[in-house]
């Protein structure tokens, strides 16, 4: 919401922790062996761009595709005002944004036959003639992409950036001391961060002209946004994390300094960090957050169970009725604070659970289904970098543009209900980059668990227990999308395997 300076700074960042890494005392070997995977992702990418599958509509096209004489031809006043519409909303963004224009026109497509199934009439011949305008003949043996453009190159940049920052931070990070200053310094921004977004959330007044984040910034969606960011789910998946740092560093110090240090300032900081964190997750109104908190906390005292030997029942009853004490208090809260939140949770759940009852799948349920079609048609290397939400419509099934354009009956304006994310990360990449660029990440994911169940600091165990519910949300939503969250994430692998690596005696 800021604007791209924050995501260039990042760039730069990185970019020159790059070269000063190089200066370091590691070796070439050994920086290529771990950046291998992102040096072959951005192979897969550079060869994509020269194989796309779409091209942009240029004003020559325009003139050669000759509209009007298909309009004058078109006898149904209904199909010529539908295609009208469609072909002025692509004329004013295929210039800017391509992608969208792409998108627009398989969605005026699909529109179009929904509403007039086998029709053959001059308006039909002239989406047939765009696409085979648009349509490039791409190599189908190597990677493709949508279309190509600078703006392609500057997002995968941005990207690329965000996810290998943990791996900068592994390599220029040398001590424990310094990691655990890091995470203090996250943990406090992210606290005060949580309590503004309550605080926000409690004199929340719906108002047309209200700048809805501090008044600086306009959200999309004023009902799914919390505190600075613009989707709650977002704000969940960021919170887990940081939950997870919050309580590896309460137990550090208590080990490190015993029981007593709970009790300095900075400790109770952190203490009342990780009770507004927590809260905030319900607040928001995230249903997946919420479920996710129940589980990372439970796996949070299972890890303590097992690593402090609490096998006595008096210990085992003592730990599950503080989990449940605790967890009962941050919905309670919500419910005392702002029983709306709570309400609109329950009832949406109910209907869902009704749905489900009725052989209705969720629209996120039917969106997955079809991003399995989409991995089906090209397994291998997928559809190219960024692809889902230009050419998601071609094999977006009925159910879902039905499901979609409910929301059009509410509507106060005119729009296109367009559908941008699959709602799920694990299998929209896949979907871009194939199981080439899913065979190449694989080994991290993989380490991420060796170093679950191998390493013996509770530190460590704890925050990789944040990454893995980061991966377990990543399957049903799409938080790999906002950059802080794929920042936070990133980082929050590469400083505790760092940490687990150094530990080792």
């Amino acid at each position: 919401m800021a604007g791209n300076w924050l995501s260039i700074t990042i760039d730069a960042v990185v970019i020159l922790s790059l070269f000063t890494l190089c200066r370091k005392e590691y070796s070439a070997k050994n920086i290529l062996i771990c950046f291998s995977p992102v040096i072959l992702i951005c192979l897969q990418f550079s060869v994509s761009c020269l194989n796309p599958s779409f091209k942009s509509f240029t004003d020559e096209d325009w003139g050669q595709l000759n509209i009007s004489d298909y309009f004058a031809k078109e006898q149904n006043l209904g199909k010529a005002i539908l295609i009208s519409e469609g072909i002025e909303s692509i004329i004013l963004t295929s210039k800017k944004d391509p992608e969208l224009a792409n998108c627009l026109f398989f969605d005026l497509k699909n529109r179009y036959f929904d509403k007039y199934p086998g029709s053959t009439s001059s308006t039909s011949k002239l989406l047939y003639r765009y696409e085979e305008i648009i349509t490039l003949k791409s190599n189908s043996i190597i990677p493709t992409i949508p279309i190509f453009n600078h703006k392609s190159i500057y997002n995968f940049i941005h990207i690329l950036a965000q996810a290998i920052i943990g791996m900068i931070f592994y390599f220029l990070v040398k001590s424990r001391g310094s990691i655990r200053q890091i995470w203090k310094i996250i943990v406090m921004n992210a606290s005060l961060i949580s309590v503004l977004g309550i605080c926000q959330k409690i004199n929340y007044t719906p108002s047309d002209d209200l700048l809805e984040i501090w008044g600086v910034w306009d959200t999309p969606e004023p009902r799914y946004y919390f505190a600075s960011f613009t989707y709650k789910n977002h704000w969940s998946a960021f919170s887990l994390m940081i939950i997870s740092i919050t309580a590896s560093l309460l137990v550090n110090n208590a080990q490190r300094k015993g029981l007593h240090s709970l009790q300095s300032p900075s400790n109770i900081i952190l203490i009342l960090g990780l009770v507004s964190l927590s809260i905030s997750i319900p607040f928001s109104g995230s249903r997946s957050g919420s479920i996710l908190l129940i589980l990372l906390m439970a796996g949070l005292a299972i890890i303590s169970i097992r690593h402090f030997k609490l096998y006595k029942r008096n210990y085992l009853v003592s730990v599950g009725i503080c989990l449940i004490i605790f967890l009962f208090l941050c919905f309670f809260s919500t419910k005392i604070v702002h029983k709306e939140t709570i309400n609109e949770m329950e009832s949406n759940f109910s209907t869902q659970l009704d749905n489900l009852g009725k052989g209705k799948y969720p629209l996120r349920f039917l969106l997955w289904k079809d991003l399995i079609g989409q991995i089906y048609n090209k397994p291998v290397f997928g559809h190219g970098f960024n692809s889902y939400r230009s050419i998601n419509p071609l094999f977006q099934s009925f159910e879902v543009r039905n499901e979609r354009n409910k929301v059009l009956g509410g509507a106060h304006s005119k729009f296109i209900p367009l559908i941008s994310y699959g709602h799920s990360d694990w299998l929209q990449k896949i979907s871009e980059f194939g199981l080439s660029g899913f065979l190449l990440i694989f080994p991290l994911v993989g380490y991420i668990f060796f170093v679950f169940f191998s390493t013996r600091s509770l530190f460590v165990k704890y925050q990789i227990w944040g990454c893995i519910i980061f991966l377990i949300y990543s399957l049903v939503d799409f938080p790999s999308h906002s950059p802080i969250c794929l920042i936070t994430f990133s980082i929050l692998v590469g400083l505790s395997i760092k940490y687990n690596v150094i530990s080792k005696p």
